[in-house]
């Protein structure tokens, strides 16, 4: 399921990253929006909105 989610966002930065990626912040610069957009996602589907 990992990736096949990561190969339907391939333009974007992998949902799932690797040790790697998590120690470079280029990769934390590059998908901080998108990141407080999947949080509040999540938060109202835990919700139940």
């Amino acid at each position: 399921a990992v990736t096949e989610s990561n190969s339907k966002f391939k333009d974007v930065a992998p949902l799932f990253p690797s040790q790697e990626d998590l120690d470079r912040v280029e990769w934390q610069d590059s998908v901080g929006d998108m990141t407080v957009k999947y949080e509040d996602y999540f938060l109202k589907l835990k919700a139940g909105q």
